[in-house]
């Protein structure tokens, strides 16, 4: 049975994420960090051990949905579940499946229930503003892989990038990927 690195993984992904993210400049030469909750751009965590692999997502609803907001007609809460289940399955997230078998997939709406979410963290900023999210997380089995091709932008034209933080068992790195390009390469 194989060791599971992800416990530590994806923690030093969530520690190091802001360090990478890139500073925004206003018209008075001021920075910022990036928001988490920012519209057309979705993030991705992405740790690969061995032939495992595990994914996790996190994009402001209104890239998935068109709102932000608790569902409020038959329309809108008919979309998040569709989005819910769409998003559970693998040719959302891969263009083709990379001769990779979907394990596990697990989709949160923080902020979009009208009961406060006991599930988000607290400080979360987005969900406490009533900013709703999509959080999801994929565990697959890959055979030996370099390249993933995207298709979340595809099936959600909203996310114009998709900014990808991955680590392998011999490399990491940071790469921004947009609609025209969708391919994460993991030898650099």
């Amino acid at each position: 049975m194989k060791t599971l690195i992800f416990p530590w993984a994806m923690s030093a992904l969530l520690v190091a994420w802001p360090a990478a993210a890139h500073d925004k400049h206003d018209h008075h030469g001021n920075s910022q960090r990036h928001n988490a909750h920012e519209h057309g751009i979705a993030r991705l965590n992405l740790v690969m051990h061995d032939d495992t692999l595990m994914l996790e997502l996190q994009s402001p609803a209104a890239n998935i949905v068109g709102f932000e907001h608790a569902p409020q007609t038959a329309e809108q809460k008919q979309q998040l579940a569709q989005a819910q289940q769409q998003l559970a399955l693998l040719p959302t997230l891969l263009k083709s499946p990379h001769r990779c078998q979907l394990h596990h997939a697990d989709v949160r709406t923080p902020g979009m229930s009208p009961q406060p979410d006991d599930h988000h963290h607290h400080g979360d900023s987005s969900t406490a503003e009533g900013h709703g999210e999509f959080h999801a997380d994929y565990v697959l089995s890959c055979e030996a892989i370099e390249l993933l091709t995207f298709n979340l932008m595809a099936m959600f034209p909203a996310i114009q990038q998709l900014e990808v933080q991955w680590i392998t068992d011999k490399h990491q790195g940071y790469q921004r990927l947009t609609p025209a390009q969708p391919q994460l390469r993991f030898t650099r």
